[in-house]
């Protein structure tokens, strides 16, 4: 009986903690949602695109210290690292070693092995140490969803009036170990954690020749603003995924393109249109992700070149968005399909808000969508007149469920989300004794579903697609290769 009971506690306890890992994964997918489609808003905006920083990463290129870099796998990256509330500035750094650490710049001295200490002993406002050790460095004053996150490399610390900044300086390969696990479970097949490792070192090096952290002397920083660094230790498989791919990187016109990714397709995928009407990235297409599209790739052997263009119209997006293909390869996903009820007195307060002279809210419709079926418009009809919401981020804000439960395709619910789920959804207004009272939305797939679909990977993988013909299902008119981007 007592065997039982542990039995019985020990069950309760291991799927308890399944719940909270899908919770804090959903959680930490919709913040690199916001942090994304804010990064996009704001060049959107500007109407400009990231500005490219000329800069060669050839043989014979040296690195901060002026040592001189010999090989293309030893470029390092510059990693900004954020407090445990996701700020740049810190309060305290505590750090610990198990091998002999070494300390250099404004002050030189050295540590023993599992010797903890405070850099604020060490240092004054404007200087600067490099901490260096045999083994990785823990920093004991950060907490990650694996604890203490230890750091290979060099953590160079710069004081502040108002506190600690860290740069990690690793090589390229080395940090790409400690992305992919962070960005997909690594338990996925390997061939999907292979080519989330071609993306993650298409994006890093792509951001290597901006200049957004330049400030701080960094190339991308540790959160889902750039890619999420350290979050979850080196695993075997993600290793293994990395070595495999080592150096490829996807090309377009000779830059490293924006290798865009998201959690799961509701079938379809659209190009960077769902942010922008100032044309289409030539190598981000709108596609099936079905069995149709991989048979016929495969008939015309998965070709790297392809520039085809899905285009899906209203009426017809509408049709597909409401029933279940079974040929599309995340059909049996949970976030594949979805629903959910807002009520129409928080959207009018939403309306009032950011358009004053709307009136009494009338009819609320999608105007334009992006060619996977996307909408990008959100027209607005009040009795002071029409206003459009555009931008799918924008719409996903506009209509963020809040509190009110969303049901997935496979009965269960989630709350608390600050975005709906995806702009892939048609609009149906209930009514309550003849009056309109809530709107019902009916939608497929989660996140902003430009690039590559996660989920759909991990599908194709388990159907046995390799890394290299996934990443042709996503991408277009890009080629693979093995070399960094010249002057």
């Amino acid at each position: 009986m007592e065997i039982c009971t542990v039995l019985l506690a020990v069950i309760m306890v291991f799927f308890g903690y399944k719940e909270y890992c899908l919770k804090e994964q959903m959680e930490y997918n919709m913040k690199r949602e916001q942090m994304n489609a804010e990064q996009v808003n704001a060049e959107n905006d500007l109407h400009t695109k990231v500005p490219v920083k000329e800069q060669e990463y050839a043989v014979g290129q040296r690195n901060g210290d002026g040592q001189e870099r010999q090989t293309e796998t030893e470029i390092t990256i510059r990693v900004l690292l954020k407090d445990n509330n996701q700020d740049t500035c810190m309060q305290q750094v505590i750090l610990q070693s198990s091998g002999k650490i070494t300390v250099s710049g404004a002050k030189s001295c050295m540590f023993a092995p599992d010797t903890p200490f405070d850099v604020s002993t060490l240092l004054a406002v404007g200087e600067v140490v490099s901490v260096k050790s045999d083994a990785p460095i823990t920093v004991l004053s950060l907490e990650r969803s694996q604890g203490n996150p230890s750091y290979e490399g060099v953590l160079e610390i710069h004081r502040k009036e108002n506190g600690y900044f860290i740069v990690n300086e690793v090589e390229l390969e080395t940090y790409l170990k400690y992305v992919v696990p962070s960005e997909m479970p690594s338990s996925y097949p390997q061939e999907a954690l292979k080519a989330q490792a071609v993306c993650a070192r298409t994006y890093a090096v792509r951001q290597m020749q901006s200049s957004r952290l330049e400030e701080y002397g960094a190339d991308v920083d540790d959160t889902v603003s750039y890619q999420v660094y350290n979050n979850i230790s080196r695993q075997e498989s993600t290793d293994q995924a990395v070595e495999e791919t080592r150096g490829e990187i996807m090309y377009c016109e000779g830059e490293p393109i924006q290798a865009y990714f998201f959690s799961t397709s509701c079938g379809f995928t659209s190009s960077d249109d769902v942010w922008s009407d100032t044309g289409e990235a030539a190598y981000l297409r709108s596609v099936s992700v079905s069995r149709q599209t991989v048979e016929t790739l495969a008939a015309a052997g998965y070709p790297e070149t392809s520039i085809s263009r899905l285009t899906i119209s209203n009426e017809e997006f509408e049709k597909i968005i409401c029933e279940k293909n079974s040929l599309d390869y995340e059909c049996e996903e949970p976030w594949y399909r979805w629903e959910v009820n807002i009520s129409l007195k928080e959207i009018e307060k939403r309306a009032e808000k950011i358009f004053p002279e709307i009136g009494k809210l009338q009819k609320i419709e999608i105007g334009e969508r992006s060619s996977g079926g996307a909408a990008k418009q959100l027209i607005l009809t009040g009795s002071g007149g029409s206003e459009v919401i555009e931008n799918e981020y924008r719409i996903r804000e506009f209509l963020s469920p809040g509190e009110e439960a969303i049901k997935l395709q496979d009965g269960t619910g989630n709350t608390s989300m600050q975005l709906l789920p995806s702009a892939y959804m048609v609009l149906e207004m209930i009514t309550e004794n003849q009056k309109p009272s809530a709107l019902h939305i009916r939608g497929g797939g989660y996140g902003h579903g430009v690039g590559m679909s996660q989920n759909g990977a991990k599908c194709l993988a388990m159907d046995g697609l390799d890394y290299q013909q996934i990443l042709s299902v996503f991408y277009k008119n890009y080629t693979l290769q093995k070399e960094l981007p010249a002057q």
